[in-house]
């Protein structure tokens, strides 16, 4: 009997297996992809060592992003720009960043002290989360609760997405308590804050409503007019120049503000007004730098009143102490801004 030998194996080519196990890939990925969800629904809870209201003073006002936000923090070519609202429902802020993409937040929901929900829009994906508080013992529990919609087949990335934003999350948790623990030492963007007591002041002024492009201008001509008023009455100043702003209307660009000297007791001058400001509280920053960039220290003293259920008694008071024309570095010239306060009832 005749056995017939049996046929040698031919080897599948390389090429053909790698299509093969490429088909296999492809077959599990779209299976993963009708198989996961499209609603992608994430959220973190820690604890931190800080007082509720901090912290949520923190995250109602937009331009403190920079502080607790980690994707901003860690970027560092992403640009911010604010929406025509800084605070509260309706605020919003927008990025632009190579590394980061596109996009602008929205708050649409504010409860105080104890929720914010904004929307999410970044290059046409749609998302939003709720960030919520709760305190206990002078502690808080931030829950930050995430939720976007993924259609197939992007939704296959839902997972990686969840990592990096519960990543993200814990990470500008963390942030918030160093940042709300810099503030309970007083220090504010950059600038500590002192609690003072001010004594009865007496001035001499020059007041206009004023268009903000204008102040310098205002304040350079005026200033020598009411020194020279001064001295033709021959009455000396009590200490440096400075401004009195009565009020600020960023959407108008114009302030009630007086170009004003301080004098010993009070006087009576023709073609000048007068101010007196009584004694009170106050909050005080040394700010060093450029006249004309001092909003970063404002935007300070606003934030530290918010924390301190502080309201603000105009006017608000910026002292010139270092003379330009005897300092030539900008970065030595020292101004002392004034807030005066009364606590909310």
């Amino acid at each position: 009997m005749t056995t017939n030998p049996t046929p040698a194996k031919v080897p599948t080519p390389l090429k053909k297996r790698l299509l093969y196990i490429l088909a296999g890939v492809l077959l599990i990925v779209l299976l993963a992809g009708i198989l996961l969800p499209k609603k992608i629904q994430t959220s973190v809870t820690r604890e931190i060592k800080v007082p509720r209201n901090y912290v949520f003073n923190l995250l109602n006002n937009q331009r403190n992003i920079p502080f607790w936000n980690s994707w901003a923090m860690e970027d560092k070519e992403m640009v911010l720009s604010y929406g025509k609202s800084i605070s509260g429902e309706g605020s919003s802020y927008s990025w632009t960043s190579p590394k980061s993409g596109n996009g602008t937040i929205t708050y649409t929901k504010i409860v105080p002290n104890e929720l914010v929900e904004a929307s999410l829009d970044m290059e046409g994906q749609q998302s939003k989360y709720v960030i919520t508080l709760s305190e206990n013992n002078g502690k808080t529990a931030v829950t930050w609760a995430f939720e976007s919609h993924m259609p197939f087949p992007k939704n296959i990335a839902g997972p990686i997405l969840k990592y990096i934003v519960n990543k993200h999350n814990k990470k500008s948790i963390s942030a918030m308590e160093e940042e709300v623990k810099r503030r309970q030492k007083g220090e504010y963007y950059g600038f500590k804050l002192n609690e003072v007591t001010q004594n009865q002041k007496f001035f001499v002024t020059s007041r206009n409503n004023v268009s903000f492009d204008q102040i310098t201008q205002y304040y350079s001509q005026n200033l020598a007019a009411v020194y020279q008023k001064l001295q033709q009455e021959n009455i000396t100043s009590a200490g440096p120049p400075c401004i009195l702003f009565y009020s600020y209307d960023e959407p108008r660009q114009n302030t009630d503000m007086a170009v004003a000297v301080p004098v010993i007791t009070p006087i009576s001058l023709s073609q000048l007004s007068t101010e007196t400001l009584p004694g009170q509280n106050a909050v005080v920053i040394d700010y060093y730098g450029d006249y004309a960039k001092t909003a970063p220290a404002h935007y300070a003293m606003e934030d530290y009143l918010n924390d301190h259920n502080y309201l603000r008694s105009a006017p608000v008071v910026e002292e010139y102490v270092t003379d330009p024309l005897k300092e030539k570095d900008m970065n030595k010239w020292l101004t002392r801004i004034y807030y005066y306060t009364t606590e909310k009832k």
